[in-house]
């Protein structure tokens, strides 16, 4: 006889937590309806059972007030190398054996916006249902007391910030100089009637659309580090399935390329619009 750590779930339980499994499947809609409890075993319990085939229906017997015979249908990794064994059982499995919870827990998945005001209408509600018990609801997720990458996004923003800026002032000198050695054509253009909105466009499109190229090209690069396996497995190896890349991430790189260039293009825009067809014979 083992000794094995028993968590009652609900069939939900898996869909929350990203249970993933080695071999069989998570818990199904009849499983509650089975006069023998089905059971989803971790590893360590499954080699100590011999590692049987589980489309033989393996069994193992739960002792206590009522005795049963439970069925083996799924296999679940384990967390650590030396993991105690343990095993998953329904409500309604352990029922029928006599199984009763030390403590219990209800989660669900609610909008970030609608969690205050549910923290209080569960709780209200559970206390309701349960007198004499002390029920609470809280969140559990990473951002419950604030984002813990803030600091981090602050001090990585401030980094691109100070990149983009840089690189702002560079495409500035190369733009004054770029409209120093154009005189000349801009001065014809101006004498075959070119308007001053149409140069000032004309030389500031210039910037906006090199940045853009820039970004679109940037945003591929880093969608392609971002997502790429290894460095996913690297970044967060505990997933088992990872968030896409963020759409709003992608967007504000390309605005930011965007406004890099029209910043950079503006001033030597201006310039360009105060040069005279005169300017031209002299160049």
């Amino acid at each position: 006889m083992t000794a094995v750590s028993m968590t009652i779930v609900d069939i939900g339980y898996g869909t929350i937590h990203r249970v993933p499994l080695q071999q069989g499947s998570w818990f199904a809609a009849d499983d509650g309806q089975r006069l023998a409890p089905a059971v989803v075993v971790s590893e360590s319990f499954y080699n100590q059972a011999g590692r049987p085939n589980l489309t033989t229906h393996p069994t193992v017997s739960i002792p206590g007030d009522r005795p049963a015979t439970a069925v083996i249908i799924g296999v679940v990794p384990d967390t650590y190398p030396d993991t105690p064994p343990s095993a998953f059982i329904l409500s309604e499995g352990a029922a029928m054996t006599g199984m009763e919870p030390q403590t219990s827990q209800f989660k669900m998945w609610v909008g970030e916006e609608q969690s205050d005001a549910l923290k209080a209408a569960i709780s209200a509600d559970l206390q309701g249902q349960f007198p004499g018990y002390y029920a609470q609801a809280d969140r559990m997720d990473y951002a419950a007391w604030g984002d813990p990458l803030a600091p981090v996004q602050l001090v990585v923003g401030g980094v691109a910030g100070l990149v983009l800026l840089l690189g702002a002032v560079g495409m500035l000198n190369i733009s004054m100089v770029t409209v120093r050695y154009r005189v000349r054509e801009i001065g014809i253009r101006r004498s075959f009637g070119a308007t001053s909105g149409r140069i000032f466009v004309g030389v500031m499109m210039e910037s906006v659309v090199a940045t853009a190229v820039a970004g679109v090209a940037g945003v591929m690069l880093a969608v392609a580090v971002v997502k790429h396996p290894w460095i996913e497995s690297k970044v967060a190896p505990g997933l088992t399935e990872y968030p896409a890349f963020p759409i709003d991430a992608a967007l504000l790189g390309f605005g930011a390329a965007v406004l890099v260039g029209a910043l950079a293009g503006a001033i030597p825009a201006l310039v360009a619009v105060r040069v005279k067809v005169i300017d031209a014979i002299r160049f």
